[in-house]
C-alpha cells in the first residue's frame, strides 16, 4: 500500500547544503534553535512528498473532506484567517552597534537590459513595455497584442503588430523571442453542464450546477518570434490552470508561478429560489458534494496544461507529475502552487520542468535560482470570533512562504514557513548571504482595533531637522482612523533548515498603530517606511541575522511608497506629502543621506500638489538614469535631476503637443533613457502614445500614436 513519506529532518549546528538539480545551495543554520514565543524549542520539520498519483490523490480528499459545504469547498483568504496573536505591541529599540561596512551600504536600484525597474539586479519581470536594442515593444493600446515600434533620432515608428486574438497582461523578451503574458480564456469542467443555475442531469430537485468557483481560471503564455520586427509570428500558446503569481527572467530561463484552485471538481449549489424548502436542499448538496470529493480523480485537482502550436493540433495534461507535489506542514489549502522553469534559448515554452507544494502563493520574489512565493496563512475561524456581519478582521494575520530552486536544470520544492504579518509587495522579501529577509505588518488581517488619540509626532522640516507640533489628534482624524493599535512593522530573518524556513532574528514595534508603506534592502542593511500621521523612514542593521536592530529612524510628513537606492550613501523615496494630521495632499520625492545608518539625514523634498503618481501603484512606472528620477503623474511624467545632495526643479514631460491625455493611465506609463532621448511609452483614451523628449533639455520632440 502507497503511503506518504514523512520526513524528518534533524539540522546540524554546521551550515546545511541542499542538492537542487543542477548545483549545490549553501543555507546557513545559526547555532541557537529556533523558538516560538516563550522560549518553545521548535520541533523538527516534517514534510510529505507522495510515492504516486493515488497517494497524493487520498492526501487531497481526507483534508479536504471537513472543508466541504453545500456550495463547494470553503477555504481562502474570504473565509479563513488566523488565531494566533501577532507581535507585541511596542516602539522599537535601537541597537548600540556599529553600521555594517560602507561599500556593502553602497547597493542601487537596478534597470534590467529591456528597461524595466527591477527588484533584483540581473532577474527581469515581467511588465507591460519592454525595450530591445532600437525597438520598444509594448501590450497597451486599444488594440489587442503586441505592439513594435521602432526609436530613431527625434521619432518614433510603429513597424509591426501580432494580434493573437486575446489581450496579453505583460510581456518579456529574450533574444528574439517575446513572452507574452495573460489571463487566458476560463473553462468549466468537462463533467458539468457549465451554465450555473441549470438543474444537474439525475440531481435532486433542488439542486444546481455548477458550483460557484467551478470557473477554471486560467494564464495564457504565447511564445512570438521576432526575426523580423515588421512581422512578429507567433510560435505557440500554452493554457495553464490557475493565476499567475508572478514571471521572472533571468539567464535566459523563465520562473513562473501558478495558484489554482481544485475548480474542476463538478461540485453542486443549492437552488433555493423557488424552493420551499431551503434546509432539504442544502442538505442534499452537502451529501452531493461530499460524494463527488470522495469519488474524485486526481486530474481533477491537480492543475492542466493545454499546449497548441501554431497551425498544430493542441495537446492537453496535468501540469505536474504526482510525485513532483510536496506538502508543506502547515496546512495551506488544497489548492495547487505550481513553480516551472522554462529554458528559452532552446524549446522556448514547448518544454518545461516543474514542482507543486499543496497551498496557495500570491508574491513573488526571485534571485533567480531561488524562488519564494508567499501568501496569506490559513487557519480555521475558532468559535465565537466571527461577529453579526461575519467580520473576522481582529484576527492577527500571518504569511506562508515556500521555496523553490529554480535553476537551469529544473525545478525543487525546498520548505516552507510562516511568520506573524501581511506582506506589502515583492520588495518585502529579500535573499541575502543565504538567508530571507521578511518584512511584515503584523496585527488584525482586515483592521480591527481602536486608534488612539495621540498628539502629533515630531517631525522633520524641509532642510531636515526635527520640529515639534503640538496639536492633538483625534482618532477619527483623516488619515489616523482605520490603522489599528495593534498593528507594526517588522522584519523577520528565516534560515532554511531541512525542509522548515525558520526564524533566526526578529525585529519588532516598528510604527507602532502604524503599516508598512515602502520597503528596501540593501545588502545588510533594510529601510522600512511605515505612516499613519507622518513618515518614520527607520534604517535597520540586519548584519548579524540572529539580533536584527533599529539603527536610526528620521520622521517627515507624508510617506514615501517606493524606495529607490542610489548608491553613494544615497536613498530616493517617492510617495505623497501629507499634513500634520496625515491628509495626503499631493506627490512627494525625499532623497536622503543614509550613509551613516545610525544617524539618516532628509537632504531634499520636492512636490506636486494634488498629484498621484503611479509608481505608487505598480513600481515598474518608476525609472532613473543618468541622476534623472521619472515618475508618472496624471498629467505626464514628473522628472527631477539628482545632484550634489540635492533635488533639482520639478519639470513635467508632456505627452503631446499643446497637453498630455486627461485619461491617462499613470500606472501603465513607462520611459526608457538613451544618452540623448527620452522614449515614453502611455496608454491614454485615444489609443497609446510614444513621446520622445531630449534627455537634456527635456523638451517635447515627437509622439506617435497607435
Amino acid at each position: 500500500m502507497n503511503r506518504s513519506r514523512a520526513v524528518r529532518t534533524a539540522v546540524p549546528l554546521a551550515a546545511i547544503t541542499l542538492v537542487a538539480a543542477g548545483g549545490a545551495w549553501a543555507l546557513h543554520s545559526d547555532a541557537a534553535p529556533a523558538t516560538r514565543s516563550g522560549g518553545e524549542r521548535v520541533a523538527p520539520a516534517v514534510y510529505h512528498t507522495f510515492d504516486g498519483c493515488q497517494d497524493l490523490l487520498s492526501y487531497l480528499r481526507r483534508h479536504a473532506d471537513p472543508l466541504v459545504t453545500a456550495y463547494g469547498i470553503a477555504g481562502g483568504q474570504d473565509v479563513y484567517a488566523v488565531a494566533t496573536s501577532g507581535a507585541a505591541a511596542g516602539g522599537p529599540v535601537p541597537r548600540a552597534s556599529s553600521p555594517a561596512a560602507a561599500p556593502e551600504r553602497a547597493a542601487a536600484g537596478t534597470t534590467s537590459d529591456t528597461g524595466t525597474n527591477v527588484q533584483v539586479a540581473g532577474v527581469d519581470e515581467a511588465d507591460v513595455s519592454k525595450r530591445s536594442g532600437d525597438l520598444l515593444l509594448t501590450v497597451v493600446g486599444r488594440r489587442e497584442g503586441l505592439t513594435v515600434v521602432r526609436t530613431s533620432g527625434d521619432r518614433a515608428q510603429v513597424v509591426g503588430r501580432l494580434d493573437p486574438g486575446w489581450r496579453p497582461d505583460s510581456l518579456l523578451v529574450q533574444g528574439s523571442t517575446v513572452l507574452l503574458i495573460g489571463s487566458g480564456p476560463a473553462s468549466v469542467s468537462s463533467r458539468g453542464v457549465g451554465i450555473p443555475g441549470l438543474q444537474a442531469p439525475g440531481s435532486a430537485p433542488g439542486i444546481s450546477y455548477p458550483a460557484p468557483g467551478m470557473l477554471v481560471l486560467r494564464t495564457r503564455v504565447a511564445q512570438v518570434d521576432l526575426a523580423d520586427p515588421a512581422r512578429p509570428r507567433l510560435v505557440r500558446t500554452l493554457d495553464l490552470d490557475g493565476s499567475a503569481a508572478g514571471a521572472r527572467l533571468s539567464g535566459g530561463v523563465l520562473r513562473l508561478a501558478l495558484a489554482s484552485r481544485p475548480a474542476r471538481l463538478p461540485l453542486v449549489v443549492p437552488r433555493t429560489t423557488g424552493v420551499t424548502d431551503a434546509t432539504t436542499a442544502q442538505r442534499q448538496a452537502l451529501a452531493r458534494n461530499r460524494a463527488i470529493v470522495a469519488a474524485s480523480t486526481v486530474d481533477e485537482w491537480l492543475p492542466q496544461f493545454t499546449l497548441t502550436p501554431a497551425g498544430g493540433l493542441p495537446s492537453s495534461g496535468a501540469l505536474l507529475d504526482c510525485t513532483s507535489v510536496g506538502v508543506p506542514e502547515s496546512f495551506s489549502g488544497v489548492g495547487t502552487l505550481a513553480m516551472l522553469t522554462f529554458d528559452l534559448r532552446s524549446v522556448g515554452i514547448g518544454h518545461w520542468r516543474g514542482a507543486g507544494v499543496v497551498a496557495d502563493g500570491t508574491t513573488l520574489y526571485s534571485t533567480g535560482d531561488h524562488t519564494y512565493v508567499a501568501t496569506t496563512g490559513w487557519a480555521p475561524v475558532p468559535a465565537g470570533q466571527v461577529d453579526a456581519v461575519g467580520t473576522i478582521g481582529t484576527q492577527p494575520a500571518r504569511t506562508q512562504i515556500h521555496a523553490f530552486s529554480t535553476t537551469a536544470d529544473g525545478v525543487r520544492y525546498l520548505g516552507s514557513g510562516e511568520i506573524a504579518g501581511r506582506l506589502l509587495d515583492q520588495y518585502s522579501l529579500d535573499e541575502y548571504q543565504g538567508r530571507l529577509r521578511v518584512a511584515t505588518t503584523t496585527g488584525p488581517l482586515w483592521g480591527g482595533g481602536v486608534v488612539e488619540p495621540m498628539p502629533a509626532p515630531a517631525v522633520a522640516d524641509g532642510a531636515g531637522s526635527a520640529v515639534s507640533s503640538t496639536s492633538a489628534v483625534s482618532s477619527t482624524s483623516a488619515g489616523a482612523g482605520g490603522y489599528p493599535v495593534e498593528s507594526s512593522g517588522a522584519v523577520t530573518v528565516l534560515a532554511l533548515r531541512g525542509s522548515r524556513l525558520e526564524q533566526v532574528g526578529r525585529v519588532d514595534g516598528l510604527g507602532r498603530g502604524e503599516v508598512i508603506h515602502a520597503v528596501r534592502f540593501a545588502g545588510p542593511i533594510g529601510y522600512v517606511v511605515t505612516f499613519r500621521r507622518t513618515d518614520p523612514l527607520y534604517t535597520l542593521d540586519l548584519s548579524d541575522p540572529a539580533h536584527p536592530g533599529v539603527a536610526g529612524e528620521v520622521k517627515l510628513l507624508g510617506y514615501s511608497a517606493y524606495l529607490h537606492p542610489l548608491g553613494g550613501g544615497l536613498l530616493l523615496g517617492v510617495g505623497r506629502d501629507a499634513t500634520t494630521v496625515g491628509t495626503t495632499t499631493g506627490v512627494l520625492m525625499s532623497l536622503f543621506d543614509v550613509s551613516d545608518t545610525a544617524h539618516p539625514r532628509l537632504l531634499d523634498r520636492v512636490g506636486v500638489p494634488g498629484a498621484w503618481s503611479g509608481t505608487e501603484a505598480d513600481p515598474h512606472a518608476f525609472a532613473y538614469a543618468a541622476g534623472l528620477a521619472l515618475v508618472p503623474l496624471g498629467d505626464g511624467v514628473l522628472a527631477v535631476r539628482v545632484g550634489d545632495g540635492r533635488l533639482g526643479t520639478p519639470a513635467v514631460l508632456q505627452l503631446a503637443r499643446g497637453g498630455s491625455d486627461p485619461q491617462l493611465a499613470v500606472d501603465e506609463v513607462r520611459t526608457f533613457a538613451d544618452p540623448d532621448r527620452l522614449w515614453t511609452v502611455a496608454p491614454g483614451s485615444a489609443g497609446a502614445v510614444v513621446a520622445a523628449h531630449d534627455a537634456h533639455s527635456l523638451s517635447w520632440l515627437s509622439a506617435v500614436t497607435f
